[in-house]
């Protein structure tokens, strides 16, 4: 776009008034005005049309190969937020430390639980790359703690083989009400018994819903799983390793005591029978009297 800016300044008398002297006419003194607010008038309407194209342009700009459509640019870090190597049964991935955070896990199983979305009802992602740190075959189990909705692969426990990387996108658009996580890398929907065993044929079990959802952090609470399947000797996993004492159960029904935790986090929970493992339920936990 070629200015005309210029060429309207260029029509106005510089000289004009000369000070000290009267005033020839009032016409040639709006005249000279005149040309002044055409000039300003014409800078403005440049200025906005320069600000929309290049809006358009940087809409359209190419980043790193990644085509952006309709850009909104915020202050947001990029850094990798190399967690390390964890060992915790449930473990903290913080949002406010980042968008890209890079965790190697070992043998196990684990539930990841996000904290401190953003708290301003924007849509929030997050992408965390798991490493399974074993150089064998060994699996390693991975959930995430919360109300989960897998995008592109079936609810339930993911699995990474042992030398393996898996990456993951986590999104919420409400706060971390509600979260979505979108394996996006080769991973596997667990269908056999973390640990070995498992697959040992019949039907398997699905838990409906749990009751009640929420448990001290100190333990000891009464829960109930309600479902289908569950068979003669059913056993409750809760966060992948630990079964906790089962006070009675039945095919459709089995009631355990609740397993202690910190308050805030999660506790998922699954039938285990020799038909293999059931879907995973959550209960949460809050801080009783003598919780911690």
């Amino acid at each position: 776009m070629t200015s005309t800016i210029t060429e309207y300044a260029n029509t106005i008398d510089i000289n004009f008034p000369v000070p000290g002297k009267a005033l020839s006419t009032i016409k040639e003194f709006h005249s000279n005005f005149n040309k002044i607010q055409k000039s300003f008038t014409r800078a403005s309407l440049e200025i906005n049309q320069l600000e929309i194209t290049s809006v358009k342009f940087t809409e359209n700009a190419n980043f790193g190969g990644q085509i952006i459509k309709k850009a909104n640019f915020e202050n947001q870090s990029w850094a990798v937020n190399n967690i390390g190597l964890v060992t915790d049964i449930i473990t903290n991935i913080d949002c406010s430390l980042g968008y890209y955070h890079k965790i190697k896990i070992e043998n196990g199983t684990y539930s990841f639980n996000i904290v401190n979305w953003p708290d301003n009802n924007r849509h929030s992602k997050i992408r965390v790359e798991l490493n399974n740190n074993l150089s064998t075959t060994t699996t390693s189990y991975i959930s995430f703690s919360g109300n989960i909705q897998y995008i592109g692969s079936e609810a339930g426990t993911l699995t990474l083989p042992g030398d393996k990387s898996a990456f993951y996108d986590i999104w919420t658009v409400d706060n971390g009400e509600s979260i979505f996580v979108k394996p996006l890398s080769t991973t596997y929907i667990s269908t056999s018994t973390p640990g070995g065993g498992g697959g040992g044929g019949g039907t398997l079990p699905s838990i409906t819903y749990i009751n009640p959802q929420q448990a001290g952090s100190s333990g000891g609470y009464i829960m109930g799983v309600v479902g289908t399947n569950f068979g003669a000797t059913p056993q409750i996993i809760v966060n992948g390793n630990q079964t906790p004492a089962i006070t009675s159960s039945s095919t459709t029904e089995v009631y355990f005591y609740s397993v202690a935790g910190m308050a805030g986090l999660s506790h998922s929970v699954v039938v285990r029978t020799a038909a293999g493992d059931s879907n995973i339920v959550y209960y949460w936990l809050y801080e009783d009297a003598t919780g911690d």
